[in-house]
């Protein structure tokens, strides 16, 4: 694993296709010279030759000068009695002799890449050296090397790393800048301005903005030129906590260039490409199990061994307290760094609490019952009042069956006005939602402005609108669509991205939930009016039901019934005819009576399982009222008075005059005869809400019990005491009702009494609406 992510994806995709190109790149580079590369398998070949290697390197009469220095250096104690590249490797090691030629070999290399790389991108007219300081990084990578030898000269046997291999791995660890500099000059100054705006490290900007960071270019570098593993895995893997570690051989030498490099930042010492707050060296040589009294004395040394090294790595001459003052000279820039950006972050603050000021104020307006189309206005005013100008309108669209909808508000948040608009056809009817949802949706809601030019409100203007989505943008969000037209001020810079980002979050949140609690309430609603269809329509098919099995009766019992009443009501008849005594005539006429009640019984429950087809005319209401009226007064064996409320004249319904007159006559006999009532009231009005047509009887009696409310339209359920009638006249009234697609209903009257409720369909009436009373 690479520092914070995997070296390298499985290839595959377009982001691991991208990842292969730049690697290719930096296998493009130089390999190291023969000198180096003879050199790198001195360890372990049997026909090594001493003679033949510094003949080698003594070809090099520059390459010579900078070793033999370099070899000096490594060992005081022997001063100017290395005067031959042979007798260093006598007297020093072949590990001395090869780790200055490869310090001196990757630098000459990498230098002049660069500066060919410099060269180039010059007489482009570009300035590739803008953020990368070369000159700073080579000074940085020399300390952290000379600090890793510092470490590993004093820490003696707790430590157990070569001062050598310490030197060559503290010069190289960070390599990879270079490499990715040189093989990606331009995204890397991105990097590295990302980098320090964010005060972030540099790998995973690094990994966001290219797809490698420079560990991983840093080891594949190491690996095209052929260095040990032991190099590999330093640039790979410096700069993890030293518990994080994997278990490798040289664990150790990893640590150390860790820690020297901790010294080395802390110090200022050179420009080590990071714009995070450095680790604590002290910390960090602890867990590596180095003493702090080591630090100490490696900070005290530092700066001699850091400019003499610079000198003969062809850095310049700088003494060792120039190097100091320019590490002053580094820390007070990067305090100076450090200040602006605490200034930056105080400023995008003071933005933020503004920002969450105005989204507070927004979510205090907006109440547990605030209708969605309010908040859509709400929101509009949070947008004037924190990004100043004004947002001046709303588009919306509830959901993708929904049409689009164009609302414009006031400053103070009032929804003046709502009308429907036809979306762009652009879309090809993608719902608004779907056109704001993800990372593109602001982008594409500013694409959206030339389509809204003819919704913009009179007087704004068009180049200062912006489009700001509204409704929740994260994918998978449900929610509806809703964008802000909002007019930025005259000459006012655009608003901090984290300002808007606030407000629309508190926005999209605020919508959403009002969004769900109106559909929730709408699913209720509909789950309710689902269950009273469901109801009525059980109801009514156990009314069928019934209906049914009392047509089969009733057929049955008037073939079998009518042929004996016949001639029980013919034989009466010819007896009463016949007789001449009172008593017996009045005997006869009652047997003539009940035989024909038994009849007329016959034939209404036939009328209540068997109806004819209605014979449908317009009819006009007003004569159904009072034809209803006075076949009331007729037959209601109660005296009452019914008073009639005139309807418009010119409305009628498409019915069957006799049926719906007869309808209409049960109810109102029906209330004449209910218990304390002495006035009954009837009147037809128009519903507001659906148009149908509602016939009301109402009486001012004792009203109808509980029980009588359940089944008053039972067939024969009465709650009148004996000699009452047969307790069919509601049902009748609502089964001449149903054959006209209307129905009937009772409910308690307010103050006393029963309301009786016969509707028609709208489609059956014509002519002017009558208005409720």
């Amino acid at each position: 694993m690479t520092p914070g992510g995997p070296e390298q994806s499985p290839p595959g995709g377009p982001h691991d296709r991208q990842i292969e190109l730049i690697l290719q790149r930096v296998d493009a580079l130089p390999t190291l010279s023969p000198i180096a590369t003879r050199l790198l398998g001195a360890g372990s070949s049997d026909d090594f030759d001493i003679d033949e290697v510094s003949q080698l390197i003594e070809s090099d009469p520059a390459l010579t000068a900078r070793i033999l220095a370099m070899c000096r250096t490594a060992d005081k104690g022997l001063g100017d009695r290395i005067t031959t590249v042979r007798r260093a490797m006598v007297m020093l090691g072949i590990r001395a002799v090869r780790s200055a030629v490869l310090s001196v070999a990757v630098y000459d290399m990498m230098e002049s890449v660069a500066q060919q790389a410099h060269d180039d991108a010059a007489m482009r007219g570009i300035e590739s050296d803008a953020a990368f300081d070369r000159v700073g990084f080579w000074t940085h990578s020399i300390g952290v090397a000379c600090a890793a030898r510092l470490l590993a000269e004093k820490g003696g046997k707790k430590v157990d790393v070569s001062p050598d291999d310490a030197f060559v791995a503290g010069l190289l660890h960070d390599i990879g800048k270079l490499v990715l500099d040189v093989a990606l000059p331009t995204a890397f100054v991105k990097v590295l301005m990302v980098a320090a705006q964010k005060r972030s490290a540099a790998a995973p900007i690094e990994r966001m903005i290219i797809g490698i960071d420079h560990h991983v270019a840093g080891k594949r570098a190491a690996e095209r030129w052929g260095l040990p593993r032991v190099l590999q895995d330093v640039m790979w893997l410096h700069g993890q906590p030293f518990e994080a570690l994997p278990d490798v051989p040289h664990r150790r030498l990893v640590a150390l260039v860790s820690v020297a490099k901790a010294v080395c930042r802390g110090l200022h010492l050179g420009w080590s490409g990071e714009f995070d707050d450095a680790r604590s060296a002290d910390r960090e040589a602890e867990k590596a199990g180095i003493d702090r009294r080591v630090i100490a004395e490696v900070v005290r040394l530092l700066p001699d061994a850091v400019a003499e090294r610079r000198r003969i790595m062809g850095l310049g001459e700088e003494a060792s307290p120039q190097l100091l003052l320019r590490s002053i000279f580094n820390a007070n820039r990067e305090l100076g760094r450090m200040n602006e950006a605490i200034s930056r972050e105080s400023a995008a603050a003071a933005k933020s609490r503004a920002a969450l000021d105005a989204v507070g104020a927004f979510l205090e307006r907006v109440g547990s019952s605030t209708p969605l189309v309010a908040v859509f206005g709400l929101a509009a005013a949070s947008a004037s009042t924190a990004l100043g100008g004004r947002a001046f309108a709303v588009v919306s669209q509830i959901d993708e069956r929904s049409g689009w909808s164009l609302h414009r508000v006031s400053m103070d948040g009032r929804v003046l006005s709502s009308e429907t608009i036809d979306p762009p056809a652009v879309l090809s009817g993608e719902p608004l939602a779907d056109v704001l949802r993800g990372e593109g949706g602001a982008e594409r809601a500013m694409s959206l402005l030339p389509w809204m030019a003819d919704q913009i409100a009179e007087g704004a203007d068009y180049r200062r609108v912006r489009a700001i989505p509204a409704s929740p943008t994260r994918e998978g969000a449900d929610g509806p669509g809703v964008l802000i037209l909002h007019e930025s001020a005259q000459g006012a810079k655009a608003p901090p991205r984290e300002v808007v980002r606030a407000l629309r979050s508190a926005w999209a949140q605020a919508i959403a939930t009002v969004w769900a609690r109106e559909r929730s309430d709408r699913l209720g609603e509909e789950l309710v009016e689902a269950n009273r269809r469901l109801s009525e329509a059980q109801a009514k098919l156990t009314e069928t039901e019934s209906m049914a099995r009392l047509g089969e009766m009733t057929a049955g019992a008037a073939h079998e019934m009518n042929n004996p009443l016949t001639i029980i009501s013919g034989r009466a008849q010819m007896l009463r005819r016949k007789l001449r005594d009172a008593e017996h005539t009045e005997a006869a006429d009652a047997i003539v009576h009940a035989s024909q009640d038994l009849s007329d019984l016959i034939s209404c429950l036939n009328l209540l399982a068997n109806p004819p087809e209605p014979a449908s005319v317009w009819t006009s209401v007003q004569d159904l009222l009072t034809d209803a009226a006075k076949a009331a007064g007729s037959k209601a064996s109660a005296s009452g008075r019914v008073r009639v409320q005139p309807p418009d004249s010119r409305t009628q319904v498409d019915v069957d005059g006799r049926m719906l007159t007869d309808a209409l006559t049960e109810l109102i006999v029906n209330a004449l005869e209910a218990p304390e009532s002495e006035i009954v009231s009837i009147r037809a009005e128009t519903s507001a809400l659906d148009g149908r047509l509602v016939f009301r009887v109402e009486d001012r009696g004792a009203g109808l019990s509980p029980r009588a409310m359940r089944h008053a339209f039972d067939p024969f359920f009465s709650e009148k005491p004996a000699g009452r009638k047969r307790g069919l006249g509601l049902a009748r009234a609502r089964r001449l009702a149903d054959l006209h697609a209307g129905g009937v209903a009772l409910a308690p009257r307010e103050g006393g009494g029963t309301v009786a409720s016969l509707w028609l369909p709208a489609e059956r009436v014509r002519g002017g609406l009558i208005e409720a009373a």
